[in-house]
């Protein structure tokens, strides 16, 4: 691994969260930072260590999911595609608040992270700090708070920056 960029980046820790122990123990992980800073990049290499140390992993970009979540609800079939993102050893989610989350979308994202709270290890990223998710969708405060407070019981976040 090359830490050349970003440069205000947590070696260590990162490097703690590549020897993949947080997934047994269910814990998730948050990457915040501006665009392009290989927030993406490591999300995806940490999903292909997860799965050369034999766990199960599905990434899907957040506007994807909420999208395949609605569809399958209006057909009736919100069950079956709920396992698609709970069932998984670790889930991936990409690209948190680059669009809008409907109330809608907030609750079906709500559903993914209850379900697999204490169960199953989230690792998300987004460009907005934890503390500003708020705005990200079109709910009240309660169910921004949850949204946040669920992934990073057990969790750390980090805040990726050049």
């Amino acid at each position: 691994m090359h830490f050349d960029f970003p440069k205000r980046l947590v070696k260590a820790a990162i490097v703690r969260l590549f020897d993949g122990d947080f997934v047994p123990r269910h814990g998730c992980t948050g990457l915040s930072g501006p665009t392009g800073t290989g927030k993406s990049h490591l999300l995806t290499a940490l999903g292909y260590t997860a799965c050369e140390r034999g766990y199960s992993v599905r990434y899907t970009r957040v506007v994807d999911m909420i999208n395949h979540l609605t569809t399958a609800q209006i057909n009736g079939l919100l069950g079956k595609a709920l396992k698609t993102y709970t069932r998984p050893s670790l889930l991936l989610l990409d690209e948190l608040g680059y669009l809008p989350i409907d109330k809608r979308g907030a609750d079906l994202l709500f559903q993914v992270v209850a379900a697999r709270y204490e169960s199953g290890p989230i690792v998300l990223t987004t460009t907005h700090h934890f503390r500003a998710w708020g705005a990200l969708f079109d709910v009240d405060n309660t169910l921004a708070t949850a949204l946040v407070a669920r992934p990073m019981h057990h969790g750390q976040p980090f805040r990726v920056r050049v």
